[in-house]
């Protein structure tokens, strides 16, 4: 009886690293789409501060938009920080504790 609890044991321990594996997989794809949403948003966002959208009727509204994209991005990129993912969490560029890429020129 003692050898077959000893296999379920073991059994189980391998599991939590493969399921570990799966969730920083799934939370890897669901950021890549944010991290490119992110960076769009936040070219919006500059291209709104130059002085001929200042001056558009609809400039608060594109405002309001632009940080309501931010919002989602950021809560949802929380979530998945806060998920058991954040400790299997991939190291590369989409990883939530790098700062959102902007370009530092548009051509």
């Amino acid at each position: 009886m003692k050898m077959n609890e000893l296999n379920a044991q073991l059994i189980q321990q391998e599991k939590l690293p493969a399921l570990g594996k799966m969730t920083a997989g799934i939370a890897h794809e669901i950021n890549n789409p944010l991290a490119v949403i992110g960076e769009k948003a936040g070219w919006m966002e500059d291209l709104l501060a130059e002085e001929e959208f200042k001056t558009s009727q609809s400039y608060k509204e594109f405002a309001a938009s632009i940080a309501k994209i931010e919002e989602h991005v950021n809560r949802t990129r929380e979530k998945i920080v806060k998920s058991n993912a954040s400790s299997y969490w991939p190291k590369c560029c989409c990883s939530p504790a790098t700062p959102r890429w902007r370009p530092s020129s548009r051509g």
